[in-house]
């Protein structure tokens, strides 16, 4: 009773939806932290990806409206692709990844156009605390293809220019 009066305060439009019972059997225990500790994973990583949404957004504003290139400029050299993969499975990394090789934007809308479909789609599913998994199995192997994918175009067009400009 404590847990879900604590977890009313906290959360008041998802508490009640989840129906937290601390009451019961051990599974039924499990089960209920399992839900809980899943919608706190949920929580953060939001979090995590607006902040550095919002980070990124404003240093692109800023590097647009100066004209000059920042501390948090994307410098000119190969990324690494191993790296750049691991960064697109982390909330939050994956839009640093994406920033890297010049391509937040066009990310984001991306990533955006295949979430916000899928999330009206898992909404018509009864209530579990696996419809998160749903769409994330949905939108991050889209993310993985297109980090590698245009990073592996990002070292090809660094790797050309500089080739060009040894020759010249």
């Amino acid at each position: 009773m404590i847990a879900n009066t604590v977890l009313a305060f906290f959360f008041p439009t998802v508490s009640s939806s989840m129906n937290v019972d601390f009451s019961g059997n051990d599974s039924t225990i499990f089960q209920n932290l399992s839900s809980y500790l899943l919608f706190i994973v949920k929580i953060i990583t939001n979090l995590a990806g607006f902040g550095s949404l919002i980070a990124g957004i404003a240093i692109y504003l800023q590097d647009k409206r100066t004209g000059t290139v920042s501390y948090f400029s994307v410098p000119n050299r190969p990324v690494d692709i191993t790296r750049q993969t691991i960064f697109a499975f982390i909330p939050g990394l994956d839009l640093y990844a994406s920033y890297k090789v010049k391509k937040l934007t066009i990310y984001i809308l991306v990533i955006f156009g295949i979430a916000i479909p899928a999330m009206i789609l898992v909404s018509f599913l009864p209530d579990s605390q696996y419809n998160y998994l749903l769409v994330e199995s949905i939108v991050l192997p889209v993310a993985i293809y297109l980090i590698r994918k245009w990073s592996k175009k990002w070292n090809d067009d660094f790797m050309k220019q500089s080739r060009s400009s040894a020759i010249q």
